[in-house]
């Protein structure tokens, strides 16, 4: 059953929000804009050994992919709607060593017998490396998605990789999922985790975030001889602004003080955001990244980012294509990493004919 916004966007007649399979037949011929957004991918997991020399990563999934068309839909045509769920994030066993790479997203399309079939491609599952005797685990993040459409297409960002720097001590990272291109066409890439270390007493894990959607996610960086867990912030939804600072919000431009986790709060469109600073996460804060922890679970990424990666549990990422985040940890213990966000497909009525 398709959503409706609770107002039309700026310039449009109507937005209908389509975040399930299903048909469209219009009552009347108009013209309308038309986005088309993949799942994103599942984040990998690793779960590194209690033994000092041994090394273990995770990256981020993958954003959706978008495509955009401005077609005129009939009356006496029913449109069909596929919209690509989000891939699963990667599962280990319980055991030292194991490792699971994420799933990918799946396509999403919109077609009709009188338009050329608009896609958004799912993005691709992050990975996962566990290595022994003093070498270091690398992995790179998934890919984010391709679109195609005749209005434009947008490539989802990648997600973050996870460098481990096996020297000595117990120690991971991870990276934190992409997010869908839907401002200026760009997506951005979740944050990387880079932990170094150089005493057999340290326990060093390194988490980034999340990807937002006018934002990369916050890298972390972890080194020494001190025990350290560090968790970057998410990327912010505004102005290419990106919170790659530690422990610190970075404040974006334009700031509208109104959270959107509220399913009440009206908005003009779905492509509109709200912000308001957290305190704790950017979970449920449309267009922003999640945060990463390195002591607890990733949070989850807001509308259409990156969830940030996390201490035995990625966090997923957010509907419109968001990539879910890496997950790190070890021992014996199952490692989880967070499930890609579910695609979407929006219908903008700009003119009826």
């Amino acid at each position: 059953m398709p959503l409706q916004t609770t107002s039309k966007p700026s310039g449009a007649i109507q937005e209908i929000v389509l975040t399930t399979d299903g048909f469209i037949q219009p009552p009347f011929n108009c013209r309308a804009l038309v986005y088309v957004i993949g799942g994103g991918g599942g984040g990998g997991a690793a779960t590194n050994s209690n033994t000092v020399t041994d090394s273990a990563a995770a990256s981020g999934g993958g954003a959706g992919g978008m495509g955009v068309s401005l077609v005129e839909l009939l009356s006496t045509t029913s449109y069909t709607a596929t919209v690509g769920g989000g891939g699963a994030g990667g599962v280990t066993a319980a055991s030292e060593g194991a490792t699971a790479s994420g799933s990918a997203g799946s396509n999403s399309s919109f077609s009709g017998s009188n338009i050329t079939t608009i896609t958004g491609n799912g993005g691709s599952g992050g990975f996962a490396a566990y290595t022994t005797g003093s070498s270091q685990s690398t992995v790179s993040g998934g890919n984010g998605g391709s679109g195609s459409g005749n209005a434009g297409s947008s490539t989802g960002g990648d997600g973050g990789g996870g460098v481990d720097l096996a020297y000595s001590g117990i120690s991971g990272a991870a990276g934190g999922g992409g997010s869908a291109g839907i401002i200026k066409k760009i997506g951005f890439e979740g944050g990387k985790g880079t932990s170094s270390h150089t005493s057999a007493s340290s326990l060093l894990f390194a988490c980034g975030g999340g990807a937002g959607v006018g934002g990369v996610g916050g890298d972390a960086t972890v080194s020494g001889a001190s025990p350290a867990l560090t968790g970057a912030y998410g990327g912010s939804p505004l102005s290419g602004t990106d919170n790659s600072t530690n422990g610190v919000l970075a404040t974006p431009e334009g700031l509208i003080a109104s959270a959107v986790s509220d399913a009440s709060t009206p908005f003009s469109s779905v492509f509109e955001f709200n912000y308001s600073t957290p305190s704790t996460s950017e979970q449920d804060f449309r267009g922003h990244g999640g945060k990463a922890s390195a002591n607890s679970a990733g949070f989850r990424g807001g509308l259409f980012s990156g969830g940030g990666a996390g201490d035995t549990t990625g966090g997923a990422g957010g509907m419109g294509g968001g990539g879910g985040g890496g997950a790190i940890n070890a021992g014996a213990v199952v490692t989880t990493g967070g499930a890609g966000g579910s695609g979407l497909i929006v219908v903008q009525i700009l003119e009826i004919l």
